[in-house]
């Protein structure tokens, strides 16, 4: 229902506390009740089921988190809690076992990282034949195992004429020095190496480094097979774990309910909100489910009822700009039909070109076939703005910035630029114009409705100084059309004195801000120019002539002066294609702000008010209303 809200009606439902269960599964199949805390009774208590429905979903939730799921599923039709139960107990073991698998990875890479730590220290010894037994300590000698810093030379010299032997392998050395004078040669060695722990081997060094290197095989393969079985209890959680989860909810929802409700000794009572047209049907789906055991009766409205829109599917592709700035309360009008006429026109009146309206809509094709939920609205928003940047576009004879299309010649009905920038201004300032009164008549009408005669009158005062502001200002810069600046200030003396009666004087103190309203839209002109000076830069990238140059380089036969020619060609198009993606970008950004700028700033406050509360069906059936 377009501009009025969906109507509300409270409706209250007492049961046996023993059909509570069947009530409840009723209330959920119907869907269309806002269910808000009963003050009848006693609070009741959930169902026992929500402490089970509870605990696997923390533990399905967890699992989502480790593994980075995001995506959600539509539950049309809920399947059985022991059924998800099962399976969700089933899906902890198969965490369990995935994290298990995890931990061993990490425990075997930890263990691969060690083997090959143990195989480059013992390497050097194993090249040189060495045995593990031989390298023991002895009353004498001590051994010692260092890598090089530098060479071999400088390390000899530095220990040289002490009592040592020394083993070089590769760039590594074993030296056995004379305890006596060891720390002497650890003194002198220290600057041209670093000392390292002396392997242990069984037997030799080359059989204990092939027997690590066997090790080392063996943990790879291992690794391999508990990544692999990690990798399809990963996938097959990724499938399973959000359907149940999703499903657990919408029962952790309807376990829960009962806290809502209000409890007597015998019975449960249910309230909240049920769209009008629909209260017979919530009558219809009880006595199917609990047949003559269940009353259901209208109730006395308690607080402000809960908003819900209801537009067609061209026009609720807006809505998400309503719900952005505050859901309307229950004695607006929905405002949403007016932003899908004024948004599309402002924004298609700033950007206006036919070109960038030309690619727009091919974005928002795009958009809409690959997005869902609230990117489809934002594609289906796009596609209308900029079907009517388009048709500016014609209006300002403008094809990226160019005043020819295809080789066509376009003849601008207001030009941006030069001459026509007066009468672009004056375009913008009658769609403001026209903006803020239809706001101002908008109030009207709602204060009418409500018997606010008051405010209503006053609201006709905005419209006389509007009016009159507007011919002051025809009077001033263009007499030929009206000139009678009397006339015009008779209009605003006439709506101040008004307004300065009906709400006094901080009313009166507002006056200018309608001023400053009107002159806002001037933006939508001083935008778009910007938007066209950044097109025609563009499009002075020399594409053509650097193209004609390389074809007549390559018609003459001159392929060396082709070859070169073809690289400005390249850098010149990039620019030029890259430059007008910049101005698209930055135009459909700046249109759309500022479009919803004006909105939200001058438009809303001439009539809306907001603070209304979203309606939240037990069960989401939108699209069914």
């Amino acid at each position: 229902m377009v501009l009025k809200l969906e109507r509300m009606e409270r409706a209250r439902v007492v049961c046996m506390q023993a059909d509570a269960q069947k009530v409840v599964d009723a209330l959920y199949d119907f869907g269309w009740i806002h269910v808000s805390r009963s003050k009848v009774g006693s609070p009741g208590v959930p169902f026992p089921e929500f402490e089970a429905v509870s605990e696997n979903l923390i533990s399905l939730r967890a699992i989502e988190k480790t593994l980075g799921l995001q995506a959600g599923v539509d539950v049309a039709r809920l399947e059985p809690l022991e059924k998800l139960l099962a399976e969700s107990s089933k899906l902890r073991a198969e965490f369990a076992e995935f994290e298990e698998c995890r931990q061993a990875v990490a425990a075997l890479a930890s263990r691969a990282v060690q083997l090959r730590e143990k195989m480059a220290l013992a390497g050097p010894l194993a090249a040189a034949g060495l045995r593990g037994g031989v390298l023991g300590a002895t009353g004498l000698v001590e051994f010692r195992y260092f890598e090089l810093k530098g060479g071999k030379s400088e390390f000899g010299k530095a220990v040289a004429g002490l009592p040592c032997e020394l083993l070089f392998s590769g760039n590594f050395v074993l030296a056995g020095i004379g305890r006596k004078r060891a720390a002497e040669f650890l003194q002198r060695a220290s600057p041209f190496c670093r000392e390292l722990p002396l392997p242990q081997a069984e037997g030799t060094f080359a059989s204990q480094v092939a027997a690590w290197g066997r090790e080392l095989d063996a943990v790879a393969v291992e690794t391999a097979v508990l990544e692999k079985r990690a990798e399809a209890l990963g996938k097959s959680l990724s499938g399973v774990v959000p359907r149940v989860r999703c499903h657990l909810e919408e029962h952790a929802k309807k376990a829960s309910l009962p806290n809502k409700f209000g409890r007597t000794a015998l019975l449960e009572v249910v309230e909240g909100w049920v769209p009008s047209r629909r209260f017979s049907e919530l009558k219809s789906s009880l006595s199917r489910v609990v047949g003559a055991r269940v009353l259901v009766e209208a109730a006395a409205a308690e607080g402000e009822p809960p908003t819900l829109l209801n537009n067609p599917p061209l026009i609720r592709r807006f809505e998400f700009m309503v719900r952005f700035f505050s859901l309307p309360s229950s004695r607006e009008y929905d405002p949403t039909l007016f932003i899908a006429i004024s948004f599309p026109v402002i924004f298609g009146m700033i950007l206006g070109d036919i070109g960038y309206g030309l690619l727009a809509v091919l974005l928002s094709v795009l958009l809409y076939r690959g997005g869902k939920g609230f990117v489809r609205n934002l594609a289906g928003m796009m596609f209308i703005s900029a079907v009517m940047t388009v048709v500016w576009g014609v209006v300002f004879g403008e094809f990226f910035g160019s005043e020819e299309m295809l080789g066509i010649k376009l003849h601008p009905i207001i030009e941006r630029g030069g001459e026509g920038i007066t009468l672009l201004m004056a375009a913008a300032l009658v769609v403001g114009v026209i903006h803020l009164a239809l706001g101002l008549l908008i109030g009207f009408v709602t204060n009418v409705v409500h018997k606010h005669y008051g405010h209503a009158a006053a609201k006709v005062c905005w419209l006389l100084i509007e009016a009159g502001l507007l011919l002051f200002g025809i009077s001033l810069f263009a007499p030929f059309i009206f000139g009678d600046a009397m006339v015009a200030a008779g209009l605003i003396a006439l709506g101040v004195v008004g307004l300065f009666k009906l709400e006094g004087l901080p009313a009166v103190t507002e006056v200018p801000g309608l001023l400053s309203n009107m002159l806002s839209y001037l933006r939508i002109m001083a935008l778009g120019l910007s938007g066209v000076i950044l097109s025609r830069v563009v499009n002075t990238v020399p594409v053509g002539s650097s193209f004609d140059s390389l074809v007549a380089a390559a018609s003459s036969g001159n392929v060396l002066g082709a070859a070169v020619g073809v690289l400005p060609f390249l850098a010149f198009t990039a620019i030029f294609v890259l430059g007008h993606a910049v101005a698209l970008g930055l135009g459909l950004f700046e249109s759309g702000i500022q479009s919803l700028r004006l909105h939200y700033v001058e438009f809303f406050s001439k009539f809306y008010h907001g603070g209304g509360a979203a309606f939240v069906p037990l069960r989401d059936k939108s699209n069914g209303l």
